[in-house]
C-alpha cells in the first residue's frame, strides 16, 4: 500500500514538475526521512525508525524504478548501484546498530542532490 501512496504522490507531481527538479524533490525526501530516522533511532522511538526508513526506502525505490537505461546509460547504471547500496544499507541498519550509516546514505543523497541542482541551473 506505502509503494502506491508514493507512486500515486510522484505520479501526481510529474504531471507539472520537470523530472530534473523531481529527482531533486525525492532526493530531498530521502535527506528528510533520513535525518529524522537517524534522530529517532538515537531518541530510541524504534517505531518511528522503521516508518522514516521504510519511506525513504519507497522513495528509493521509485527513483530506481525511474531510471531510463537506455537514455542514461552509464549515469543510469552507476545510479542503479548507488541505489541499491542505499536500499541495502536501510536494510542492515537496524541488525547493525551503525547510526554512522544515516551519516554516509544522507551525504551520499546530499551529493547526488547537489549534482542534479546543478543540472537544474544549467538546464535553465
Amino acid at each position: 500500500m506505502m509503494n502506491q501512496a508514493v507512486a500515486y504522490d510522484m505520479h501526481d507531481r510529474s504531471e507539472n514538475v520537470d523530472p530534473v527538479r523531481l529527482t531533486i524533490m525525492a532526493y530531498d525526501g530521502v535527506i528528510n526521512d533520513l535525518r529524522q530516522a537517524k534522530k529517532h533511532w538515537l531518541d530510541q522511538a524504534e517505531d518511528n525508525v522503521i516508518q522514516k526508513n521504510q519511506h525513504a526506502q519507497d522513495i528509493i525505490t521509485e527513483l530506481l524504478l525511474g531510471l531510463d537505461y537506455e537514455q542514461g546509460g552509464e549515469i543510469a547504471r552507476n545510479l542503479s548501484k548507488l541505489y541499491d547500496f542505499a536500499l541495502r544499507q536501510l536494510v542492515s541498519i537496524g541488525r547493525e546498530s551503525d547510526v554512522l550509516m544515516y551519516d554516509h546514505l544522507i551525504n551520499i543523497f546530499n551529493d547526488l542532490r547537489g549534482a542534479w541542482a546543478q543540472i537544474s541551473m544549467q538546464k535553465y
